[in-house]
């Protein structure tokens, strides 16, 4: 009877916290009031928009328009004639600055909001944006190699957006591809940290499931689990509880605990080898071994900056769950990128320099810059570039 009256009151106050918890609370859970994160979905990214590139895997299609749709927002995209969700460019100038980088660069937000539309209008310097979505390093140094054969030598600066996922994306790369005009998956980890290709047949019957808005095969053990992530605030901070008291490393990561099924096996999207946990006060990265890539990429960049005459700088993005932490986050990065002579800006102790929170730059319901956020992106990126000359 006990047990009963404790579990009805959890309910109870579980489902009244999931409608009043504050922002800057639910925030600190990573997939709290975030049912889309695990449960299956269509695809977030618009059929059509896409298509299959021979060496990248996939890029924007060229001369495409669709829509995005967002938790929050849904919003015209498009892409110009050289697959850049940009404005189209009869004629480019000589000095111009380039944005590379993910999602972060690309959009989550109407065209004309994002940072590099911003550094556009304020400075009139003619910027090629070109970020694309799923990506990582690897993937947009060779776009950006592509579009400066079309475009002429760059007498300018390549802005570069760095994500921590972007080592998992250069180690697996390439690891997404369209079928049937969607951006699917091609690339996991198994069981021991190693790369597996799944087959094309597996990835049809993925993505048919997904577009039927049913959820991926989980066992009832992982599907309870991940549904009390979602919508428990009790779990989650119960759970946050065991993880302090058994310290950073032990126990299952929120990075590498969810596995898929594939034929028998388990596959997953991150590293299962990783002891890094979500409170992880350093993004790891020289000791890393699967950022072998994403460094030797940068290291060939610098170069091609260096014999082509024109600016690299990288500007190292947080996510948001880490922007309570001391500004060190990407130290190891930094110290990286420091060593190979790379400009480098660093959001994180720019973001707590000015005491912003997580409501002030990221969507609610999703990890992606808002149009609050990019402003402030580009502000900073504004003030850099105006000391840099």
């Amino acid at each position: 009877g006990q047990l009963f009256l404790l579990m009805s009151v959890l309910l109870v106050l579980d489902f009244l916290a999931y409608f009043l918890t504050p922002n800057w609370i639910a925030w600190q859970f990573h997939h709290y009031r975030r049912a889309d994160t695990y449960i299956g979905k269509p695809p977030s990214y618009p059929q059509g928009y896409y298509e299959n590139h021979v060496d990248r895997g996939f890029d924007v299609g060229a001369n495409r328009e669709a829509v995005h749709h967002l938790p929050e927002i849904n919003y015209p995209i498009h892409s110009n004639a050289m697959g850049c969700f940009d404005r189209q460019w009869a004629e480019v100038p000589e000095t111009y600055v380039y944005f590379a980088g993910d999602s972060f660069t690309w959009g989550f937000t109407s065209f004309g909001e994002r940072f590099g539309d911003r550094f556009e209008d304020i400075t009139g310097i003619a910027s090629l944006k070109c970020g694309v979505s799923s990506t990582s390093t690897l993937h947009q140094l060779d776009k950006f190699l592509e579009l400066a054969e079309r475009v002429g030598d760059l007498r300018g600066t390549v802005t570069l957006t760095f994500f921590e996922n972007d080592v998992v994306g250069d180690y697996l790369y390439p690891n997404n591809a369209v079928m049937d005009g969607w951006l699917v998956h091609t690339r996991y980890f198994d069981s021991d940290g190693a790369p597996i290709e799944v087959d094309s047949q597996w990835v049809e019957d993925k993505l048919h499931a997904a577009l039927k808005e049913q959820p991926l095969a989980e066992s009832c053990d992982s599907l309870i689990s991940i549904l009390l992530q979602c919508y428990s605030l009790s779990a989650n901070i119960l759970n946050r509880i065991r993880h302090t008291l058994t310290g950073p490393g032990k126990g299952a990561s929120e990075h590498s605990v969810r596995s898929i099924d594939y034929r028998g096996q388990k596959i997953y999207h991150n590293d299962p080898t990783s002891q890094r946990s979500p409170s992880t006060q350093v993004f790891p990265y020289l000791d890393q071994g699967c950022a072998k890539r994403n460094q030797k990429a940068l290291r060939t960049w610098r170069l091609h900056a260096s014999g082509h005459g024109y600016n690299l700088v990288v500007v190292l993005l947080p996510p948001p769950h880490v922007l309570s932490f001391d500004g060190a986050y990407y130290q190891e990065v930094v110290g990286f990128l420091e060593k190979q002579g790379i400009e480098t800006i660093n959001l994180l102790p720019e973001f707590r320099q000015r005491e912003l929170q997580r409501h002030q730059l990221y969507w609610r319901c999703d990890g992606h810059l808002s149009p609050a956020g990019h402003s402030v992106v580009g502000d900073i990126l504004i003030d850099w570039y105006g000391a840099a000359r």
